[in-house]
């Protein structure tokens, strides 16, 4: 088992995806939350997407679908924030798929 040092947005923002050997989760940065990946065998952090949207605070967990596309789902009560970004993990690094507008919805649970 493994442990790692992190820094959650905020309360809801803790939570972790896992998708095949991948644990997802958000972190908090100077620039608003990012979402981070870590190896699932050994705990080492591997990158981290730029800030999905300004802001400091996150209550919703990232997501993972079946064909491995990570969700992002960043919320704070801002339309200028507030978006579904769909997020492919390339091996080394994230390329954003697409966003589109996300309703205020704090401490929400999404799935596919």
């Amino acid at each position: 088992m493994w442990s790692s040092p992190r820094s959650c947005p905020t309360s809801g923002g803790c939570q972790a995806a896992v998708y095949g050997e991948r644990v997802y989760i958000w972190e908090s940065s100077g620039s608003g939350p990012v979402i981070t990946v870590f190896d699932i065998n050994d705990g080492s952090e591997l990158y981290s997407t730029p800030a999905i949207t300004p802001g400091i605070i996150e209550q919703k967990g990232p997501f993972v679908g079946p064909d491995g596309t990570v969700y992002a789902p960043r919320g704070a009560n801002n339309p200028q924030t507030d978006f579904l970004v769909a997020l492919e993990d390339t091996g080394t690094t994230f390329v954003e798929k697409w966003r589109v507008p996300l309703g205020y919805v704090p401490f929400a649970s999404f799935g596919v």
